[in-house]
């Protein structure tokens, strides 16, 4: 019998994605995208990876894609009655809530419901009906009830694999009556604030100790306490933030004000969250909410941006960290959603740049002595510092748009012969080029002093390592376009080059050219990057796919969309090390592991600068630092890096089953399965014609750009 697909279970430690920069995607939804109510209260996950949201008393679940509820499904999972205002709780693959003196609890795989008396574990006439249910640390669940109203106690149950055990009295915090006056440091100490007191008290094994409250934060208002990183305990009085270290004998104020003043623009927090970097998010009043990044040591608010999402005022709620590293944060109108953008590449003068006006096309690259890159953007020069730091205003500009170029003794070598001084900032000519075309044409050198330029239909020479050397003129191509891409193989010691038309080499020694087109079993079709891998082998971008040329044996090899390319117009090849080639697109980033022949692709939502890539548009520096330029700016990006975080990236990632159609019966009917557990099975006979399998990634993105792959066990 045919067996349905377990769902992946691999998760793995998260990247701090955030940055101070604001690069993150804020998404706001609604009852239009299927929530039952605006107004959310709570938002936990389960440990098969899927969301449930408190909708004004309403069980939601949230895969991604899909909101479902009892008004979309009749899972047993949603049969509960109404739930309360308080928070849910997560525990592995159980809900858990407190109502109307019991503990609930709902199985989200199989819908199994409990609901446990609390009064039997507590003394007699102990108020059950004030229960409030509390995550303590890491998951462990707790309940605070209070005691007999004369004697004003406060009982605390904990709860072991879904038992709740003895009650734990607490002494001298009568006043206690909140789910978030009372947290865990997940070394076994509870911390329980006194606001009559305005101070926090701490059990531990010793007994009782008391901490005051700062007096900074007074007047106290919208006051709480919650767990931090580290066993931390961070206190929250209005709009400041407190934290007690591990062992510390009082409250330091966050390290957040001492870069930023959150609570001169925020009244009061509604919710804080630190996360495992020790970066803190906090929600506010006013449609603030306030990220504050500890590496760097600043905050920034995101109000501006929220501004264009909640057209009027809202308090932002409860604050929630997946496990893929979203921000999930409760409102009256809406649950909003804060994806980090995966940020994998650097990237200078994207669309929003003011540098050049807002359509920042490049063309080529070249570095000096120093490790300076320096990029050409039509008739401007730019430049990128060894340091990453970009200079936003053009080194120099030019009725000649530089399409090419290279760095020779200290100065920028143009593809129409012209040099440029980027210290002095000055033009010359001192090699008399023959310039007959200055939109079109490329470079390449052989490292020994000689230079080789198309200029037009016209190929030329330059011998630096010469007297007085000027440019010579050597081939004219009659009735050809200029070459899109030149390059000189250490292999053979010829320089490639392509146009439209052809590819063609050029021998230096033998001073012979030769067209290859005709000795190609698959034609090529508009060449327009090379690379040559010193083994005898080159590499060809075209659009229709990557070319693999063995020119010794006269063999190709064709990639193309369906190996796994994102895109077959290939404008950019550089090499990483032997095993891979890193290939620019008008369609994303590529790299193909030559040995495997996989590709893995990268796309705007991965941080670049966009996803339509120039040719002659691609350098890679000393350092092995790569760069493309496209038509909204520069990316650049260390492989080795990118790399190591897309690898993390991909086993945070959880594949979710959501649902199975099938025929029914040999009929034409329709039956759907939906899928809660990862232990969900489903009969599927020969009868069944037509099965329709509905899965996904969480927060993967772009669906069509992502792949999948997937087995069915004991299918024949």
């Amino acid at each position: 019998m045919p067996k349905t697909p377990k769902l992946l279970t691999l998760l793995i430690s998260l990247l701090p994605l955030f940055a101070v920069a604001q690069k993150a995607d804020l998404r706001l939804y609604t009852v239009a995208d299927g929530l039952p109510q605006n107004s959310t209260t709570s938002i936990v996950q389960d440990s098969q990876g899927f969301i449930w949201i408190n909708a004004n008393g309403t069980l939601t679940r949230f895969d991604g894609n899909q909101f479902l509820n009892a008004s979309n499904t009749n899972h047993p999972v949603f049969r509960s009655n109404r739930l309360p205002p308080q928070k849910i709780l997560a525990d592995g693959e159980w809900l858990r809530y407190c109502q109307n003196g019991q503990l609930i609890s709902i199985n989200t795989a199989t819908g199994k419901q409990t609901a446990q008396s609390l009064a039997a574990h507590l003394p007699s006439g102990a108020d059950t009906m004030s229960a409030t249910c509390i995550q303590l640390h890491s998951g462990e669940t707790a309940v605070v009830c209070k005691g007999q109203a004369q004697l004003g106690e406060v009982f605390l149950l904990r709860l072991q694999k879904g038992e709740i055990g003895r009650a734990v009295r607490l002494e001298g915090v009568s006043q206690v009556i909140f789910s978030r006056t009372i947290c865990s440091d997940g070394l076994g100490n509870l911390f329980c604030l006194r606001q009559d007191l305005k101070a926090v008290i701490q059990f531990d094994k010793t007994g009782k100790k008391q901490r005051e409250i700062p007096a900074q934060a007074s007047p106290i208002f919208s006051y709480f306490l919650v767990p931090g990183q580290n066993h931390s305990i961070l206190l929250v009085v209005g709009g400041t933030i407190w934290r007690l270290k591990q062992g510390a004998a009082a409250f330091e104020l966050h390290p957040i004000h001492q870069h930023s003043s959150p609570s001169a623009d925020v009244p009061y927090f509604v919710d804080v969250l630190e996360t495992p970097e020790e970066n803190l998010w906090a929600s506010g009043n006013s449609r603030n909410l306030v990220f504050f990044d500890a590496k760097q040591g600043r905050a920034v608010n995101f109000k501006k941006q929220l501004e264009q999402i909640f057209p009027n005022q809202v308090d932002l709620g409860g604050i929630f960290l997946d496990k893929l590293g979203s921000i999930w944060v409760a409102s009256s109108v809406g649950l909003l959603k804060v994806a980090p953008t995966k940020d994998l590449f650097d990237t200078w003068f994207t669309e929003k740049n003011a540098a050049c006006q807002g359509f920042c096309s490049f063309r080529s690259f070249a570095e000096d002595d120093e490790g300076n890159v320096f990029a050409s953007f039509y008739s401007s020069i730019f430049q990128i510092k060894k340091n990453g730091e970009a200079i936003d205003q053009p080194l120099s500009t030019t009725a000649h748009p530089p399409y090419d170029m290279l760095f020779l003794e200290g100065k920028l070598l143009m593809n129409d012969g012209t040099v440029f001084d980027p210290k002095m900032r000055t033009w010359s000519n001192p090699y008399k080029s023959i310039t007959k075309s200055v939109d079109v044409g490329v470079l390449a050198k052989n490292g020994k002093g000689k230079i080789w330029q198309t200029n037009g239909d016209a190929f030329y020479q330059l011998d630096v390592s010469q007297p007085s050397p000027q440019w010579e003129y050597l081939y004219s191509f009659t009735g050809q376009v200029a070459a899109s891409d030149m390059a000189f193989d250490v292999y053979n010691q010829q320089v490639w080059f392509c146009n439209a038309t052809s590819l063609r080499s050029y021998d230096p020694v033998n001073e012979r050219f030769q067209v290859w087109k005709e000795n190609d079993p698959e034609p090529l079709q508009n060449p327009k990057s090379l690379y040559p891998d010193g083994k005898g082998k080159l590499w060809i971008g075209t659009e229709q796919g990557l070319v693999q040329f063995d020119y010794g044996a006269k063999t190709t090899k064709r990639y193309t969309q369906a190996d796994g390319l994102p895109n077959d117009n290939i404008v950019g090849i550089l090499p990483e090390g032997d095993s891979c080639l890193w290939l620019s697109t008008f369609n994303g980033l590529s790299r193909l592991n030559i040995v495997t022949g996989k590709f893995i692709n990268f796309f705007k939502q991965d941080g670049l600068a966009d996803n339509e890539f120039n040719r002659a548009s691609f350098f890679k520096a000393s350092d092995g630092r790569m760069f493309f330029g496209g038509t909204k700016g520069i990316t650049g990006f260390y492989p080795t890096e990118v790399m190591h975080k897309h690898n993390l990236q991909v086993s945070s990632e959880r594949l979710l089953l959501r649902s199975i159609s099938m025929t029914k019966d040999g009929s034409d009917s329709v039956i759907t399965e939906i899928f809660h557990s990862a232990n969900d099975r489903l009969e599927v006979y020969h009868y069944n014609r037509t099965v329709n399998i509905e899965f996904g990634v969480f927060g993967a993105g772009e669906g069509g750009q992502t792949l999948y792959s997937y087995m069915l066990e004991g299918a024949g």
